[in-house]
This record gives C-alpha cells, structure tokens and sequence, in this order.
C-alpha cells in the first residue's frame, strides 16, 4: 500500500467541489444485486445537483440488465474475474477510464481491503477529486473520505452523495421506472432464498406464513434462486396448487414478478432493495442482520427485527391486506 501511495499521490480538496463537474465515474464492482441497488441513493442525488454532467456507472456485469432502470448516460460492465482471467479486457476497461478523464469520481461503497478492485481502478482513472466513505484512515486513491454520520447502509450513501455535493436533498433511492405495464396478478411474492445461509427464512415459517395467506385467498407467487431448489421443491409438495412459483428467475423476470405484485415478504436480501427501490410495500424480515442498518424504515415498507424469534403470522397477513389497501407502513 505504500508503494501504491508513492504511485497516486494525494492533495486534499475541500468539498463540497469547487466547481460543476461535467463527467462524473461512480465505481461498484461489487458482485452482489443489493450492494448495486444500494448505490442508487449516491447516484439519483447526484443527477439531481448536477443534472448536466455525464454520469457513468461501473458497475458488475452480472446486472447487466438491470442498468435500464438506473438513471445514468454510460455503463461500464466489469467483473473482478476479469483481472485475473482476462488481463486483455482487465486493460481495455483501464484504457477507457483514463480516456474519459472524469471530472469526479465515487467509490460507492466503504474503504476498506475487500474493495481494493474498486480502488485501483479508481486511482487510475485521473479524475479530478476522487471520494470514497471513510471505513480507515489510509487509502492512496481517495482525495477525500467522507465521514458518514449514519449507521444505515442505504443512508449512507446519501450522506456521501451530500458530503461531496453540499446539498441536502430528500432520501431518494428510485429504479427509473416510466411506467409499470403490469397489472397486479399477486397480492404478495414471497422471497424464500439468501446470499448467506444464516440469513435464509426457516422453510417451517415460510410454509405456515404460505397456509395463513392462501387460507385468506390472497394471491401469491414464490420465488427462489438457483441454490435453494430443494426448499423450494419442499414447498411445492404442499402448496403446488394454491401459488404461483418461479425457480432462479433472471433479473428481468424478477422484477416482472415484483412489478406484478403488490407486497413483498423477503428476509434480508437483494431482492428487499430492489423491491423497495421499486416501491412495492417490501416486508424484511431479519433473522440475523440489524433492520435500522440494513433496512428502509419508512412507508410504505415493515421491517421486522426477528434475530429473537420470528413475527406471528397475523402481523405479516395484516402487512399484506395494508399494503393492498395502501395503509401500511412502520417498523417492528
């Protein structure tokens, strides 16, 4: 890191910038849908102060598809693979940073080791300012790290959106979405998968909440991804005729599925943030995280701390006939 701190020397600036940016470089190269949907708080209050400036997004291929609904003028596709399987491409995506020379460039997420990627790529990319949140002290291609006085992930990067700009806007974490052209087929689609493990809902809950909402003839639809085929196939034995289900579903699909429903009951995932970046009534429910860090707690959303025990069923039936209704909202 000295060595790197040699290469990329640093001259702190002050923020907010002197002047308007007309190219901006917002850097995420993390593999993980909920850590892309995250950074749209950083980049929608970015359009809005600067609304002339170019803004690109660096961003992980995987979600290629999801960049339709992301409120930028370029996208860069990248994975962290790349710098080791194809070095070819690893310097095509170099030569195009240094190319564009932007006038600021945003890591969206921490400063810290596991982000390293993001910040070579960052320092090689000669913008102006470069900013990033403070997690350490030291990082030698960040011109400034702005201190976040938030525990909340999606606040977060709000505060480093207003920490560079020096304007205070609402909270706005929006998918551009010019109009839904989905009629609303579920009263609720239910999440039953997890990134982590221990983060998974148990499938004993999952089945006595899938009884409590077909016995009050709502209308659902389960979905799973790719490595929770077993559960799934669980729940079908005993609910294949009563819900509609959806087995690793693409990115456009899923967000078919969630525009088609009218709640959303998932635990701690990246489909809670796209659900509510899509603002369908999301219930999360948190057998392992911190809801106030990790969730929304406004309307029209419930966000269930149940790291002591899960919610009873009536609580999340009731978040479904208010979503319907367009009564719900609260944390529990």
């Amino acid at each position: 890191m000295r060595i790197l701190d040699f290469m990329f020397s640093r001259d702190m600036v002050s923020i907010p910038i002197p002047s308007v940016p007309s190219s901006i470089l917002v850097i995420r190269t993390d593999e993980r849908l909920g850590e892309i949907i995250l950074t749209l708080p950083l980049i929608n209050h970015l359009r809005k102060v600067y609304g002339n400036a170019e803004i690109t997004f660096l961003m992980c291929k995987k979600y290629e598809s999801l960049s339709r609904y992301i409120d930028c003028d370029e996208f860069i596709f990248f994975e962290k693979r790349d710098l080791f399987r194809n070095i070819l491409r690893f310097f095509f995506t170099l030569y195009r940073l240094i190319k564009k020379r932007y006038d600021l460039a945003v890591v969206g997420g921490k400063i810290y080791p596991p982000s390293l990627t993001s910040y070579i790529l960052l320092g090689i990319s000669r913008a102006g300012l470069k900013a990033g949140i403070r997690q350490r002290d030291f990082n030698p291609f960040v011109n400034v790290a702005i201190g976040v006085d938030t525990a909340s992930e999606p606040l977060s990067k709000y505060e480093l959106a207003k920490g560079i700009t020096g304007v205070e806007l609402p909270f706005d974490n929006r998918l551009k979405l010019e109009e839904s052209i989905y009629e609303k087929r579920y009263d609720a689609l239910v999440f039953i998968d997890a990134r982590k493990r221990d983060h998974l809902l148990s499938l004993d809950f999952i089945k006595s909440l899938l009884s409590e909402l077909t016995h009050k003839g709502y209308r659902v639809v389960v979905v799973s991804g790719r490595e929770s085929r077993e559960r799934i196939e669980a729940v079908m034995r005993d609910f294949e005729d009563e819900v509609d289900f959806s087995i690793s579903p693409s990115i456009d699909e899923l967000i078919r599925l969630i525009l088609m429903s009218r709640s959303c009951i998932t635990g701690n995932t990246g489909v809670l943030h796209l659900s509510v970046s899509f603002i369908i009534p999301t219930c999360g429910i948190f057998i392992n995280a911190d809801p106030a860090v990790w969730g929304y707690n406004f309307k029209p959303h419930l966000m269930i701390d149940a790291r002591r025990g899960y919610p009873e069923l009536n609580v999340v039936e009731n978040f479904v006939r208010c979503s319907i209704e367009g009564e719900v909202s609260g944390v529990m």
